[in-house]
């Protein structure tokens, strides 16, 4: 080997210990068959009585082993510093007595805000808020438990906070006490867990307390998983053929809305029931949300307020008919005045002039009182008909009818009747 290339820094480093009287201890490598092998060679001067190099003692420490035992850790360090770096998790390490931060990936750089350079000079006490650093110090006076996981609330640079689900794991970094902490951030889902929680707690409470008979039973047997109080005093009315019927129809359809049936209580009444079903997923298990509304009382409201209706209507039509009536009463005194106030006129003009008209007038005025007193008996026969239509003593047959023939009719009777001489026309297309 000295004789070779490889054993000249040897030679160099004996040499120079030689010459200079310091001694040195160096790392040496070199091949033999082939192999790299690694030396610790420790070089010291000899001396004489009087202080005078006189040679050298050297010795040769086989350290291959060992040399290969640190790169390969070396290289698994490089690994897991990979591994940790690029876990998506936000990770870090601190140390245990100072509580300082020795290392941290780039997820946790993401998740705090803060830069590697920064965090190298932060404590954990730094990603805290205030209020929580005396519950984290007593916690660190405590031994962890690897098994567990703690919900703590920390703080990024910003200063907003957020929860975090931290799993902790103590080891030895670099010959200091250090623990390594994942520290994954569950705001998000514990806002989702409380509002779940909430919604399941609203749920409780109205399915328990709604005056509706609710049920939740498994669609594959009719298994009951729940049943609300009001559910429990209708079990017993239940017709299994109508629940048989129900999931056969939810099998296929999977809801039922509004499918009224009739019930028999204990004491023999029977009762209308609106019965729902909608299949729905409870725990992986297709189940029924069944429901069921008494409407027996709604029923009985509706058919009342039919028969209110009804009687309103008659008593509408009842009045209608008075206000008609008293309508045709008048009509009828103001042409019973006419034709009598005519006889009157004519009667008592007779009783006034007596012998003082001629024949042909007396006679004119007779005529007028017979036509008015004609008049005054067709009216009493119209009267009497109205009365015997009112009293359904008379009962009509629809049937064609010559219009033009009734309205010459009226307007030859309505031209008799004038006695002003008024000009009538009548015109019909």
């Amino acid at each position: 080997l000295l004789g070779t290339e490889e054993g000249q820094p040897l030679l160099d480093i004996k040499r120079h210990v030689f010459e200079t009287g310091v001694s040195n201890t160096s790392l040496v490598k070199f091949h033999v068959e082939g192999k790299l092998v690694y030396m610790q060679l420790k070089v010291e001067p000899r001396r004489d009585e009087n202080g005078k190099i006189i040679g050298i003692t050297s010795a040769s420490y086989y350290i291959t082993d060992l040399i290969e035992q640190n790169n390969r850790l070396r290289e698994s360090e490089n690994r897991y510093f990979k591994l940790f770096n690029a876990n998506p998790q936000p990770m870090y390490v601190f140390d245990r007595d100072t509580l300082g931060f020795i290392a941290v990936n780039d997820a946790a750089i993401n998740q705090y805000g803060y830069t590697r350079g920064d965090f190298l000079n932060l404590t954990i006490k730094d990603i805290r808020p205030p209020e929580d650093i005396h519950k984290m110090e007593s916690r660190m006076k405590e031994p962890p438990d690897y098994n567990s996981v703690e919900i703590w609330t920390h703080q990024r640079a910003d200063g907003t906070v957020f929860d975090v689900e931290t799993f902790v794991q103590d080891f030895d970094f670099e010959g200091r006490p250090a623990r390594l902490v994942q520290a994954h951030d569950v705001t998000a889902r514990r806002r989702n867990e409380e509002t779940l929680r909430w919604a399941s707690e609203l749920f409780t409470t109205m399915f328990d307390s709604v005056p509706v008979a609710m049920s939740i039973y498994a669609l594959n047997d009719g298994r009951f998983l729940t049943v609300n109080q009001r559910m429990i005093t209708c079990l017993p009315l239940i017709q299994a053929h109508d629940l048989t019927r129900m999931t056969e129809i939810l099998r296929s359809e999977h809801f039922i809305e509004n499918w009224e049936q009739v019930w028999t209580t204990k004491d023999g009444r029977e009762i209308s029931v609106l019965v729902s079903g909608h299949v729905v997923d409870v725990d992986q298990q297709a189940s029924v949300l069944g429901i069921a509304l008494d409407i027996t009382t709604f029923k009985q409201i509706e058919r009342q307020r039919i028969e209110t209706e009804r009687i309103n209507d008659e008593v509408i039509q009842r009045q209608e008919a008075v206000r008609e009536r008293e309508q045709t009463i008048a009509a009828i005194s103001h042409n019973f005045r006419a034709p009598l106030t005519q006889i009157t006129k004519a009667t008592a003009y007779l009783r006034k002039t007596r012998g003082g008209i001629t024949p042909e007038q007396i006679q004119e005025h007779f005529s007028r009182i017979d036509y008015h007193v004609h008049r005054l008996a067709a009216m009493l026969d119209n009267v009497m008909a109205i009365g015997n239509v009112q009293s359904a003593k008379v009962s009509f047959h629809p049937g064609a009818t010559d219009l033009a023939f009734v309205i010459r009719s009226v307007f030859d009777k309505q031209k008799q009747a004038d006695t002003r001489h008024h000009r009538f026309m009548l015109e019909m297309n």
